[in-house]
């Protein structure tokens, strides 16, 4: 069984085979629910990640969470904020699934 030990600021974490191999599975799981179900063809979109439309929130309860709104009291402000936000919090929450694979990997 792994460990968990602080050091100052930071915490290292300790895992054994199946753990880190368990951890791999979760994430790329993840990945799969992150992955873009539309890709546009509007240059601007394209560019800027700016959509213009705002995109549905999620149905799964899983990618919302994930992907949740920004105003739960104004469903207008929420598609707003969902449409200039969305791809960009789906690229950043999978740059950091990537650089906990790589964590994964170098330490195997």
């Amino acid at each position: 069984m792994g460990s968990v030990r602080r050091q100052g600021d930071l915490v290292q974490v300790s895992l054994d085979r199946v753990e880190a191999g368990l951890l791999a599975s979760l994430i790329g799981q993840t990945e799969v629910l992150l992955d873009d179900p539309e890709q546009s063809e509007d240059p601007l979109e394209q560019a800027f990640g700016v959509a213009s439309e705002a995109p549905a929130a999620p149905d799964d309860p899983v990618l919302l969470r994930l992907l949740p709104d920004g105003y739960r009291e104004d469903s207008d402000a929420a598609a707003e904020f969902r449409r200039l936000t969305e791809a960009d919090l789906r690229a950043t929450k999978r740059v950091a699934l990537h650089r906990m694979l790589e964590t994964l990997d170098a330490a195997a």
